[in-house]
């Protein structure tokens, strides 16, 4: 059972870790937040490179701090769960950690999957990060896991009703879990389709004109389109030449776009659709 705060004041992790606090400023610099000592040089850059006592303490230290904060995940305060997000993020991105993660993928994802259906803004992008984390840890050891958050991705990703930037970190976790956890050839197909069917919409209209959107609407397309080029890198041949054939005369309307990172974008998956082509010629 996770552990709960006795005081009911939130989650707090251990000694030396304090909650984040509540101003926008303060949240901006969330690395001074308590579980920057869960991945604090002291508790990992410091470990002895032989075998000893002191390595055996610090990891030891390292994976209950992390504890803390994977328990931190079921706190009633938002602000508190968002700390303990930034914590197992903050793990996940220091340490390689399969054989602590194995015992416990599933309450993990479970975790981080109430957190992406049930948080709104910040949360669901912090969820999401730690998804995506998650599986990069594990790679296809988690493939039983990426086929219970892909739904779960991709309905967040295409929720109007989801703060777009959650919606971009959705695509990218969306992409980022089926390129390191997944061997079906038709769950990439499904999720090449649903990114399509976001960055497509930069697309000229019908009349030619270049559509003209927000900046948090063009930074979905632009994530959404890099997740596309990115399992376009591992398609099979077959689906390569098709979506070349589909993409390759419009793909070129983005480069007319308002938006930079759009435009950037657009420029790497052209030079990459080419690159590809050359292949299948060769």
């Amino acid at each position: 059972m996770p552990k709960k705060n006795k005081k009911g004041k939130g989650f707090k992790p251990k000694a030396g870790l304090d909650s984040l606090p509540g101003s926008d400023d303060d949240r901006e610099t969330a690395d001074n937040w308590s579980t920057a000592s869960v991945l604090s040089d002291e508790g990992v850059s410091s470990i002895p490179s032989e075998d000893g006592p002191d390595e055996s303490s610090a990891q030891e230290n390292f994976e209950d701090k992390l504890k803390d904060c994977i328990d931190g995940l079921t706190e009633k305060s938002a602000q508190s769960r968002k700390n303990a997000l930034e914590g197992v993020m903050k793990a996940l991105s220091k340490k390689y950690l399969l054989d602590f993660l194995m015992d416990r993928k599933m309450t993990l994802s479970d975790y981080l999957l109430r957190c992406l259906k049930k948080g709104k803004g910040e949360e669901q992008v912090l969820a999401a990060k730690c998804l995506s984390l998650l599986c990069v840890q594990m790679g296809l050891e988690a493939e039983d896991l990426f086929t219970e958050i892909q739904p779960h991705l991709l309905t967040a990703m295409n929720d109007n009703s989801v703060a777009l930037k959650a919606r971009s970190q959705c695509a990218i976790g969306l992409a980022v879990c089926n390129f390191v956890s997944c061997s079906d050839i038709d769950v990439v197909m499904k999720v090449l389709e649903a990114l399509e069917g976001i960055f497509k919409s930069s697309y000229r209209k019908g009349d030619k004109s270049i559509p003209s959107h927000p900046p948090e609407t063009t930074h979905l397309h632009a994530s959404a389109l890099g997740g596309w080029s990115l399992l376009l890198s591992i398609a099979p041949s077959f689906l390569v030449t098709k979506l070349l054939e589909k993409h390759l005369e419009h793909l070129p309307d983005l480069l007319h776009s308002a938006d930079v990172e759009l435009r950037i974008e657009a420029g790497e998956t052209i030079a990459l659709l080419y690159e590809l082509a050359r292949e299948e010629d060769e």
